[in-house]
């Protein structure tokens, strides 16, 4: 395995470890804070820190002459459509429903770069994948069955899925013209408008604008604000636009299932739950899967440069 290659899996697993992670923080601020004020909040810290850092040149950031068709696509896929979406699946489905649906998003990757990108995936691969889903899906079918699914909750999160993955690979079709900084500042840019705009529109409507900016006056929101746009918004989105610039989009997606095993682990350490045996027999499974499919790839680069020079 090329040092580039590590590299850019050992970045992907890290910016999934801290979206896992962040599951946390989110559930801490859902209890005082709506769902579009949190990502309004999250999106202005976000953004207002890559503006610092580029009025004093610690970034550098240039749109101007490139093609913005994919940059827009994976801003607009995710955050914006991936969390509208998302919210209302939840909502609508129960956790077991909504952590299987979503589990499927390494297919769609692989479905979406076979027809977009024309990157493939060999057989061995594919059952790589298939049991990194079957790691999730056995997390969730044992997790806590609350609240009925409905029709319009499951369709949803099948659109959530397609999201997340649409996001991927424009994010690696991104990656041919912009650097992983310019992706993740443009989402960033993109976000902090849509949903201070949503947030701003709700309040007015409810009469309630002077509430606006209430999250900041609790000290402890304003923590996990900073964590989720500091470390979300930035470092782990980061983390997964420069893997998708390095490796195959269903190689980036194959550790999106390392944030499944973060939340467990978090929630064993800071929430006292119960961790079973069935999240270690997980946890192995999607490890594997993630290895075993970057792996492979790696091993069948290898043999089509040997193959292209011995002719």
């Amino acid at each position: 395995m090329s040092k580039s290659v590590f590299i850019a899996c050992i970045t992907v697993a890290f910016g999934y470890v801290i979206f896992g992670t962040s599951f946390f923080f989110t559930d801490y601020l859902l209890r005082s804070v709506s769902v579009i004020d949190l990502l309004a909040m999250r999106f202005i810290i976000s953004f207002l820190t890559f503006s610092i850092l580029r009025i004093f040149k610690v970034i550098k950031v240039n749109f101007k002459g490139k093609n913005m068709l994919w940059i827009f696509l994976a801003a607009i896929f995710e955050p914006i459509l991936y969390f509208i979406f998302e919210t209302i699946g939840v909502k609508y489905t129960s956790t077991m429903i909504s952590g299987m649906i979503i589990a499927f998003t390494p297919i769609v990757v692989m479905i979406l770069e076979g027809i977009i990108l024309k990157e493939k995936t060999n057989l061995i691969q594919k059952l790589f994948l298939i049991l990194g889903i079957v790691g999730v899906a056995i997390i969730t079918a044992n997790g806590q069955n609350d609240g009925e699914s409905t029709l319009w909750g499951i369709i949803c999160l099948f659109i959530t899925a397609t999201c997340g993955a649409s996001f991927i690979v424009s994010s690696r079709k991104s990656s041919q013209g912009f650097s992983a900084t310019e992706i993740t500042y443009f989402s960033s840019m993109l976000g902090m408008i849509f949903f201070n705009g949503l947030s701003l529109i709700n309040h007015i409507a409810n009469g309630t604008v002077t509430s606006y900016f209430y999250p900041l006056f609790n000290v402890h929101n304003v923590c996990c604000l900073l964590y989720l746009a500091l470390s979300g918004s930035i470092i782990a989105t980061a983390a997964i636009n420069y893997g998708a610039s390095k490796i195959q989009a269903s190689s980036v997606s194959a550790f999106s299932g390392v944030s499944t095993v973060t939340a467990i682990f978090v929630g064993v350490v800071f929430n006292n739950e119960k961790l079973f045996f069935y999240h270690i027999i997980s946890t192995v499974l999607i490890l594997i899967s993630a290895i075993g499919i970057n792996y492979t790839k790696v091993k069948e680069q290898e043999r089509d440069l040997i193959k292209k020079q011995v002719s």
